[in-house]
């Protein structure tokens, strides 16, 4: 029988900085992990590299080459980790970012970095935000917590929501624009993409008047989003034109980016936060979930947990 050949996969661990004693405590506890998984444990202390990170703030960074030549070693990894990671039941303290990804994704040049827009490049849910403008807050919000969870159709969930802005002047809904906010080093990750030449693009199941405005607020190469459909006052008539941003949409955008950019999966970065992104992360090398809901999680290589873009930084 031939032995599969080997691969590599770098466990990243970035957590505030702990003294020597929580420090091994780490080592022993991601080595149990490792041999629960089937996995081949790391034989030294010294085999764990460490290092400091001092941008968004000072942290530690601890990286772990681990091998195997085991089928769906590192998906059991993943999942033994990241549910002790969501449980806290791990020593040490929360961690800012872990990530388990394959070696190639790891060295690859990052070409292409895809953003959701809402509680991802900014800190809100801009339908929410409208339907405050328009006195609906709390109907619109309910459904669209429901459709992060993948509890609900997005689509279906989308059309209910802009029922709701039936008559709403298209001006109305862009008087929320100055309450919107980006996420902490959002402003600051975005140029740093640029300079290490990768493009920048927002696929969201948002608004595109919404995401125009951010596009020229942050130098964006590409923006989609969805189309409110207005009448000949300007006034929002509570449908929308096709095509339908929904989460198959997201990935065939991004894919179709990835051929005009000539970006491999494992030059191709993902980042969300809810199940309508889900699709799209298995276009990317690196999928990031960012502060993100459960079922995105389980299903990313890459998890933010302290709510700062900047540690994406670590990951390119």
């Amino acid at each position: 029988m031939n032995q599969s050949p080997s691969e590599t996969h770098l466990l990243t661990w970035i957590t505030p900085v702990i003294p020597q004693k929580e420090l091994e405590g780490l080592y022993a506890w991601v080595n149990g992990r490792i041999t629960e998984a089937g996995l081949s444990p790391l034989s030294a202390f010294p085999q764990m590299k460490t290092s400091f990170c001092f941008e968004p703030n000072e942290a530690l960074r601890l990286d772990f080459e681990i091998d195997s030549t085991t089928e769906g070693s590192f998906a059991r990894l993943r999942e033994s980790i990241w549910s002790e990671v969501f449980a806290a039941s791990h020593p040490a303290p929360r961690p800012y970012l872990v990530s388990l990804r394959p070696m190639i994704s790891v060295r690859a040049p990052k070409l292409l970095a895809c953003f959701d827009m809402d509680s991802t490049l900014i800190n809100e849910e801009v339908i929410d935000e409208i339907a405050r403008e328009a006195g609906f807050f709390q109907e619109v919000a309910a459904i669209t917590e429901e459709a992060m969870q993948g509890k609900l159709d997005f689509e279906a969930a989308l059309r209910r929501r802009v029922k709701f802005f039936y008559g709403m002047p298209k001006a109305q809904a862009l008087a929320i624009i100055p309450r919107l906010t980006l996420s902490p080093g959002a402003d600051a990750l975005i140029p740093f993409l640029r300079s290490s030449g990768a493009k920048t693009a927002v696929v969201s199941g948002g608004f595109e008047f919404i995401l125009k405005h951010f596009q020229k607020q942050l130098f964006l190469d590409q923006v989609y989003g969805n189309h409110l459909v207005t009448d000949d006052h300007e006034c929002f008539i509570g449908e929308l034109d096709p095509p339908i941003v929904d989460a198959a949409y997201k990935k065939k955008l991004v894919a179709q980016m990835k051929e005009s950019y000539r970006a491999t999966l494992a030059g191709t970065i993902t980042v969300g936060d809810g199940a309508n992104d889900l699709p799209m992360m298995d276009e990317a090398g690196t999928q990031v979930s960012f502060c993100g809901k459960l079922k995105l999680s389980a299903h990313c290589n890459s998890l933010i947990l302290d709510r700062n873009l900047l540690w994406l930084k670590a990951l390119i």
